[in-house]
C-alpha cells in the first residue's frame, strides 16, 4: 500500500512540474510553428487545432479547394467565411504552354471557319438576289448561319482562354463570438 501511495505522489509531482515548467505553446495546425504572429481562429475548432496562420490557411485553401467558395474546415466541417474578389486582367495566359498552343490552333481553325462560312453565305445570297427562295436555299442559309454562329462562339471562347486571366483574391473573415448585451436597470435610468 505504501508503494502505491509513493507512486501516486511521484506522478502528481511530475504532473505539477511538467505543467508549471513548460507552458503550452500555441501552434499553427498547418505548419506547426509557434512564432505567435498572425495566428487566427477561422472556424469552430477548439484546443490545439483552433489556431492557424492566416497565410498558411490561404495557401492551404487555394491548393485544397478548386472552388474557393466551397472551402471548409476538415476538422469541424464548418465553412470558412471568405471575402472573395475576382479581377480579370488582359494579357497572355501562359500558365500552361501546351494548353496555350492548343487554344491557339483552335482559334486559327475557327477563324478560317468563320471566313469560309461568311463567304459561302454571301455567295448563296448573291446568287439568290431577285429570285424566289426554295427549300434548298433556305436550308443552305440556315446551315451556314449556324456554322457562323458556332464558329464565333468557339473563337470568342478561345480568345478568352488565351488572353483573359482571372485573378482571385480572398480574405479570411474571422468568426466573432457574439456577447449578449444585458441592459440593467441602472443603465435605463441614465
Amino acid at each position: 500500500m505504501e508503494k502505491l501511495q509513493l507512486i501516486q505522489n511521484d506522478c502528481e509531482k511530475a504532473k505539477e512540474t511538467s505543467c508549471s515548467s513548460k507552458p503550452q505553446t500555441i501552434l499553427c495546425r498547418i505548419c506547426l510553428e509557434d512564432d505567435g504572429k498572425d495566428l487566427i481562429s477561422p472556424c469552430s475548432c477548439r484546443g490545439h487545432s483552433k489556431y492557424v496562420h492566416n497565410e498558411c490557411l490561404k495557401i492551404w485553401i487555394s491548393v485544397r479547394f478548386p472552388q474557393i467558395e466551397g472551402s471548409f474546415c476538415e476538422v469541424c466541417k464548418n465553412p470558412f467565411a471568405l471575402d472573395i474578389k475576382r479581377r480579370i486582367i488582359c494579357g497572355k495566359n501562359t500558365e500552361n504552354s501546351e494548353e496555350f498552343s492548343n487554344y491557339l490552333k483552335v482559334l486559327i481553325v475557327s477563324a478560317s471557319m468563320i471566313t469560309f462560312a461568311v463567304s459561302a453565305l454571301y455567295f448563296i445570297l448573291d446568287k439568290l438576289k431577285g429570285q424566289k427562295m426554295n427549300e434548298d436555299s433556305i436550308v443552305s442559309i440556315l446551315i451556314f448561319s449556324s456554322s457562323i454562329l458556332f464558329s464565333i462562339v468557339v473563337f470568342l471562347r478561345c480568345l478568352q482562354k488565351l488572353f483573359l486571366i482571372t485573378k482571385i483574391d480572398f480574405k479570411i473573415m474571422l468568426r466573432k463570438e457574439v456577447m449578449p448585451f444585458i441592459k440593467t436597470e441602472a443603465d435605463s435610468l441614465k
